[in-house]
């Protein structure tokens, strides 16, 4: 009996958690948004069950709207401020597709009136369907024919700035651009190319008669694109592969101009900080990796889930100055009445930092929240992780850089030669900097007469880069510091089977072909942060890690009064705010 007694309290689910601002308390009304349990939603559901909210001020507080799928159905609630809740809230509309299951789905919020609010949805056959939630009718479909692409869709958004344009990302590693205004092609369709490369290619579509949808289409990196999200000024979009690589897209000019490798399998979640600093991304390593946009580098990992993360966020209502000897926060109510006895009485600004929180579910059925400070951020303690050379700024192999093969050759045991620091803030730095300069001055001066090997400061800074690098393969031969005897030889080689009226080159004459590709190789390789390894980084530890589920969690929502979790089997866990909480306790004392 004794032991039954303490396996249920090992697994008792937790109702509320102490942070430094106060108590986090679950809200009694979260039955009421949850599914109804049963046997078959159980053991049948194998999709994960996604949460949309869209709230908005009115007289009185906050109204709005809250929408989950769970099966082949999609619940629509009314969502009121939750110190404002009715007792009971029934389900406004509910929606059952017979060949279809709906997967994710987002609300537009810049055409929202009091008599339109429009949801888009994504279903597993690749078919989309946008909703006015206001009046539950259906707008529109799109790929009805699923000849665009027959695919599960992982993630929908509207494109923020834009009334009619969003984006799905599909299991098929595509991700389209549609506007709502436009009907799709029923009949084959075609693309022409925009931008073409190994890992990330952009086509439009061509119709003889309008612009139908797509109207574009980008085919990013290796395996699914599972989740997506827009950066804060809405310039940059953040996209997270099966292939293990998180990839920020400028999506005005449709351009990768940076990635990072996750520390082991794919890449399931991502969103950024509420300033556009830093990108958190959660997948199968069981990590949450805290990424700067800035500059370009891992610098936290947050440890704590044993299993995979299925959904990771940002609070942008918990960005605070917090006390340096409050780092080790541990989430008791006793350290929490301390802690905030402290903060209210400390007048010195100096010894505060900015502070930001992280929340993370995953299929270990955990909650975990962060506070990450900014002294952590700057200490440039990760700085010393490794680096590799990119073989071009989206990771992918396109002309102007060097080969993938090259890039491998550069190693030496997992060390890259190459940093992204103009400074020279490394030995290394200088080196790379002084080796790029030398190669666009042998190209600047191949028109000059003296076409001779510089055996000067080339010399030198080659044996430097050497030091740094000795093993080299034949395919990086050109980087050799070679004898004067090798190089006349290779001189002569050249004028005698080519002549000697061709264009210069700093190994002498050479075919037009041949000029073409030292070209390609000749210019600056760009850098890019490979995963660093786990001692590497800082690895920091959750204030709260509470199980709140029976089964693994799927989406994880911040709003201004609740934190809104839903779980694979449909149930819904709302996270009262402390400010609010305190409201509901001082309304019971009345």
């Amino acid at each position: 009996m004794a032991s039954n007694s303490n396996d249920s309290n090992h697994d008792e689910l937790k109702c509320e958690f102490f942070v430094k601002e106060g108590r986090y308390k679950v809200s009694p009304l979260s039955t009421s948004y949850s599914h109804p349990k049963s046997t078959y939603q159980t053991n049948n559901n194998t999709n994960p069950v996604k949460v949309s909210m869209v709230t908005s001020n009115c007289e009185g507080g906050l109204y709005g709207r809250l929408v989950y799928n769970y099966g082949r159905e999609l619940f629509t609630f009314a969502y009121k401020e939750t110190a404002r809740q009715e007792t009971d809230n029934k389900i406004l509309d509910k929606k059952a597709y017979k060949s279809a299951t709906p997967l994710c789905h987002d609300f537009n919020l810049i055409t929202r009136s009091p008599d339109t609010l429009n949801l888009i949805v994504g279903f597993n056959t690749g078919q989309i369907q946008l909703i006015n939630v206001v009046k539950y009718e259906i707008v529109t479909n799109f790929n009805e024919s699923r000849n665009i692409d027959n695919s599960k869709i992982t993630c929908i958004k509207w494109i923020p700035g834009k009334e009619n344009l969003f984006i799905a990302s599909y299991i098929s590693g595509n991700v389209y651009t549609y506007d709502d205004n436009l009907s799709c092609s029923n009949g084959p369709i075609t693309y022409s190319v925009v931008k073409e490369s190994e890992n990330f290619s952009v086509y439009s579509s061509k119709s003889k008669l309008q612009q139908r949808n797509p109207v574009y289409k980008w085919t990013i990196g290796k395996g699914s694109v599972n989740d997506m999200a827009f950066s804060p000024d809405c310039r940059h979009l953040a996209t997270v592969n099966q292939d293990g690589f998180m990839r920020v897209i400028d999506y005005e000019t449709s351009t990768v101009i940076s990635c990072m490798k996750s520390y082991f399998g794919g890449l399931l979640c991502v969103a950024w900080s509420s300033d556009g600093k830093y990108v958190a991304t959660g997948g199968e390593d069981d990590l949450v990796t805290i990424w700067s946009f800035h500059e370009s580098v891992i610098i936290a990992r947050c440890d704590g889930h044993r299993s995979w993360v299925n959904a990771v966020a940002f609070d942008p209502y918990t960005v605070f100055m917090t006390n340096r000897d409050d780092a080790s926060f541990s989430g008791s109510e006793d350290e929490a009445n301390i802690n905030s006895h402290r903060n209210c009485n400390n007048d010195n600004e100096n010894s505060n930092v900015l502070s930001y929180r992280i929340g993370s579910v995953g299929q270990d059925t955990q909650f975990m929240l962060w506070d990450i400070g900014e002294d952590l951020l700057s200490s440039g303690s990760y700085k010393k992780q490794l680096q590799t050379t990119a073989t071009s700024t989206n990771c992918d192999s396109i002309s102007n850089t060097t080969s993938r093969a090259s890039i491998n050759d550069l190693k030496i045991d997992g060390i890259s030669d190459y940093t992204h620091k103009s400074d020279g803030t490394s030995s290394y730095a200088k080196t790379d900097h002084n080796h790029n300069n030398n190669n666009s001055n042998n190209s600047n001066n191949s028109n000059s007469d003296n076409n001779s090997i510089n055996t000067g400061n080339n010399s030198s800074n080659s044996n430097s880069y050497m030091k740094a690098s000795p093993h080299l393969s034949k395919s990086n031969s050109f980087l050799k510091e070679k004898p004067e005897k090798e190089k006349k030889e290779k001189k002569d080689k050249w004028d005698k089977r080519f002549g000697t009226g061709r264009k210069k080159h700093p190994f002498g004459k050479i075919h037009p072909q041949k000029e073409k590709v030292e070209n390609k190789v000749a210019a600056p390789p760009t850098v890019q942060h490979q995963c660093p390894n786990i001692t590497e980084v800082p690895l920091i530890e959750p204030i709260v890690m509470r199980k709140i589920a029976r089964e693994r969690i799927t989406s994880l929502t911040f709003t201004e009064d609740c934190i809104t979790c839903a779980t694979q089997d449909g149930q819904i866990v709302i996270w009262i705010r402390p400010n609010i909480v305190s409201v509901l306790e001082s309304n019971a004392l009345i």
